[in-house]
């Protein structure tokens, strides 16, 4: 299927030789059927061969082609790519630091249902990272995180909801999130959490329990 131009097939078989899975490992022959898939627009493809050349694995380590690679399936719509291409901008490596660009691709990919990308997005509106503050903008995105289970994202809508930053200020919701965030390891929603239980603000007030 692969010598018939199927470029599932191609891209497949491309990654069996570059972990060699069932074939002799061979980075070449995994580079060149990667390359062959990529090159017909497929975005897995595309995908796997920015890793190579991120990698220096059976080709010579291009940042700059890699960073093309990850556009061209990110373009299309796959998540990895929008994800790895936004880190790129965010961090400044592999690409120039454009942290407006980091945004946009964390955006591509919250509103395809990333829960990273979620959270990167909520955070950003409530500190103004890359885009305009804006704490209602903010809320949706940690929201959508919080309620698949990032800890973050949780500790920051609880914030949202104690300090009334986006939401009407509301204490009750704060010590939920604020509680599922400590349950998940957060040191800072263990902290405020358990003064929270102190003071019976939001919760009743639970003595024993605050020595959490």
């Amino acid at each position: 299927a692969a010598e018939q131009g199927f470029v599932p097939a191609q891209t497949t078989l491309g990654k069996l030789f570059k972990d060699g899975t069932g074939v002799e490992k061979d980075t070449t022959k995994a580079f060149d059927w990667l390359f062959k898939a990529a090159t017909q627009g497929y975005s897995d493809a595309q995908f796997e061969l920015a890793n190579l050349y991120d990698e220096g694995i059976g080709t010579t380590a291009l940042p700059k082609q890699a960073t093309l690679w990850l556009q061209k399936a990110a373009h299309q719509g796959h998540t990895a790519a929008q994800m790895k291409l936004a880190w790129r901008y965010y961090s400044g490596q592999g690409a120039a630091q454009d942290t407006k660009q980091a945004m946009k691709w964390f955006n591509k990919a919250a509103e395809q249902g990333v829960t990273d990308a979620q959270t990167m997005m909520g955070r950003a509106y409530l500190i103004g990272e890359g885009v305009e503050k804006e704490y209602k903008k903010g809320v949706p995105f940690l929201t959508k995180a919080a309620n698949s289970g990032d800890w973050e994202a949780q500790y920051l809508l609880a914030r949202c909801y104690h300090l009334g930053q986006g939401v009407p200020k509301d204490v009750n919701q704060a010590a939920k999130w604020y509680l599922k965030a400590a349950e998940n390891g957060q040191a800072d929603a263990q902290l405020r959490i358990a003064l929270l239980l102190q003071q019976g603000v939001g919760t009743k007030k639970d003595q024993p329990a605050a020595i959490y």
